[in-house]
């Protein structure tokens, strides 16, 4: 820093001097009056109060939830059945690709899997068999 350069004081800023940048870590300062704390103070309230209210309401849905009949979630339809009745949907108002879309998601659940079937060879040794024993063994294997 020059000489040159002045230091500005709060006194200054106060006096006009020198102008504070709304921006200026100067505001960040607390604020200790009587009229702001309470402010926060009532916001502070206001906000234990309702978040208190949110907590009664999502109290009183799962509430209501957990006393469902079963009947009733016997007759909500299930999520397969809502992918084909929109599947079917997107068919007649002729989107092809949302059906195609649709009806490949359903054939995940409807279709059961192919499973991977791996080919296993065996080596035999029939060095050690006489003919008739080979023969026998080739007859078992062809199916003979």
């Amino acid at each position: 820093m020059s000489t040159q350069e002045k230091i500005f004081t709060q006194d200054d800023v106060k006096e006009g001097k020198k102008k504070i940048h709304p921006n200026s870590l100067a505001n960040l300062k607390p604020r200790h009056d009587k009229d702001h704390m309470a402010m926060m103070s009532q916001k502070a309230t206001e906000a234990r109060i309702k978040n208190e209210q949110m907590k009664e309401q999502m109290k009183d849905v799962l509430n209501l939830v957990n006393n469902l009949s079963d009947s009733l979630m016997d007759s909500i339809p299930k999520g397969l059945t809502v992918m084909k009745l929109a599947m079917l949907k997107s068919i007649s108002e002729d989107d092809m690709v949302e059906a195609s879309r649709l009806a490949s998601i359903v054939a995940e659940y409807e279709q059961p899997k192919l499973q991977r079937s791996e080919n296993v060879n065996t080596n035999f040794d029939y060095t050690d068999l006489t003919d008739e024993e080979l023969q026998d063994e080739i007859d078992r294997l062809s199916g003979g």
